[in-house]
């Protein structure tokens, strides 16, 4: 398996205003963080979406991923319930939660 190739921006201002712990963004992640506070957990999800971008292309990850939240939010759901059901996050949920 090949490595992941990507930027970590780490204690950046994107995800503190966004209020989230990292977001990844192209081929960057950013975290809230100083490096020595981002637990292993959160790098491997984000590394994820770092992999899901890099199978399905930047523009129907995010596409996709934009549609999904706006489709579960005229559905009803809260925007936590909405962002933990976006098909990409529970793969990424799913693949870390035992971190």
């Amino acid at each position: 398996m090949r490595k992941l190739e990507y930027k970590t921006k780490y204690n950046h201002w994107m995800p503190k205003i966004l209020k989230v712990g990292g977001i990844t963004l192209l081929n960057t992640v950013y975290f809230s963080g100083v490096r020595a506070n981002v637990s292993a957990r959160l790098v491997a999800h984000e590394e994820i979406h770092i992999k899901q971008i890099n199978t399905d292309g930047y523009l129907k990850f995010y596409w996709t991923y934009l549609l999904d939240y706006l489709k579960l939010r005229v559905s009803g759901l809260g925007h936590n319930q909405a962002y933990r059901s976006i098909p990409y996050e529970k793969e990424a949920y799913g693949k870390t939660n035992h971190l």
